[in-house]
């Protein structure tokens, strides 16, 4: 088997493209918020890879909520990618079974579509 055949691969190189995956976060941010944001900036870290099987990339993203006033936000994301979507919905099922601290952001998303679920410090898992 091939990278190329790899689902966390391919969901890797998706948030590893800024354009890409700005957009995802920003239609997320739009439905937690009831508001979409002006802009959104990602700056993809570390990225921890098991190939076939899961990854978490962790991301600094920069919310820019309002041009006129210039106010932002500033977040740590951790995206945790598997490689099939029952994995996904449990990981999300177990973080709606926590207590999430309050925070700037949502604390805890799905992306459906790449079998991800993104967490948000101070909720991301140890």
């Amino acid at each position: 088997m091939s990278y190329i055949q790899d689902p966390v691969f391919q969901t890797i190189q998706h948030i590893r493209t800024p354009h890409v995956v700005e957009t995802v976060i920003a239609e997320v941010w739009a439905g937690w918020a009831d508001k979409p944001p002006a802009a959104v900036q990602i700056k993809p870290g570390l990225t921890h890879y098991k190939p076939f099987k899961q990854a978490r990339i962790m991301a600094e993203a920069i919310v820019i909520l309002d041009d006129e006033t210039a106010s932002t936000v500033k977040l740590n994301f951790f995206f945790h990618i598997f490689s099939q979507a029952d994995e996904a919905h449990q990981e999300m099922e177990r973080a709606h079974s926590q207590d999430c601290l309050p925070c700037l952001g949502p604390p805890v998303f799905p992306i459906p579509q790449w079998r991800t679920v993104v967490w948000t410090l101070p909720n991301a898992p140890n």
